[in-house]
């Protein structure tokens, strides 16, 4: 995939976000987990937690889905950048699988529409994470990276001149 970027500028903004996205799905998860205490795993109820409807295997998948992130995150290089792809496809996956199964008895992990708006906009803000979070890690990255750091900025007058030359 050579035409997604590179060193994007704002790649330390998309790797907060992918931790925030993190933060809320363990947040859920926890949530969900405590208010589906006792209940079936796979039940369909009318137990909420933060807004959305869930059950116990709900929470525990929010819970995989974020440390998972989480963990990512943390790791850096390009391992967040690869599974944020991953897990923003799978989320996008899994909103629209359980939208069609939302009012039936296939519907384990209890979703309705709007935990399916929340599925896609959290998969979508990690696929963007993702797009925009791969660094050169080769030794020639770090080398132009370094050069561009210390560079001066070509001012106009230097820029007419190199192209006076070269014409």
């Amino acid at each position: 995939m050579s035409h997604l970027p590179v060193n994007h500028p704002l790649r330390p903004v998309y790797r907060v976000v992918s931790v925030l996205v993190a933060g809320w799905l363990l947040v859920f998860g926890a949530v969900s987990l405590g208010s589906t205490q006792g209940q079936p795993w796979f039940g369909q109820g009318d137990w909420s937690a933060l807004g959305l409807t869930t059950n116990r295997a709900h929470a525990v998948f929010s819970l995989l889905v974020g440390a998972l992130v989480l963990l990512a995150a943390l790791v850096g290089r390009n391992f967040d950048r690869t599974v944020n792809l991953w897990v923003g496809v799978g989320l996008l996956a899994v909103g629209t699988a359980f939208l069609g199964l939302s009012h039936t008895e296939a519907n384990l992990l209890n979703f309705t529409v709007p935990n399916t708006a929340v599925v896609y906009l959290l998969g979508m803000v990690l696929l963007a994470a993702g797009l925009y979070g791969r660094v050169d890690l080769t030794a020639e990255g770090a080398a132009r990276k370094s050069e561009a750091a210390t560079e001066p900025a070509p001012t106009a007058t230097r820029a007419r001149e190199k192209a006076s030359t070269a014409a």
